[in-house]
């Protein structure tokens, strides 16, 4: 992910990082739907606890580990 790339995006469609996790993304799981799109709701609660310390980290690629 480019820092150039991200400048060109309006500010409410940049992104800060992205976080690599190790759970596979199932359907069984409930993070994704039948015809694969993201459950963001779903996503957001189960990672909820990490998201401040992910943004502090200043990291362009956070990997997340258990």
């Amino acid at each position: 992910m480019s820092n150039l790339r991200n400048v060109r995006l309006d500010p409410r469609e940049r992104l800060d990082f992205v976080a690599v996790v190790p759970e596979p993304g199932r359907i069984e799981s409930g993070f994704i739907t039948p015809t694969l799109k993201l459950e963001r709701n779903v996503l957001e609660q189960h990672y909820a606890p990490y998201f401040e310390r992910w943004a502090s980290a200043n990291k362009l690629v956070v990997w997340h580990y258990n």
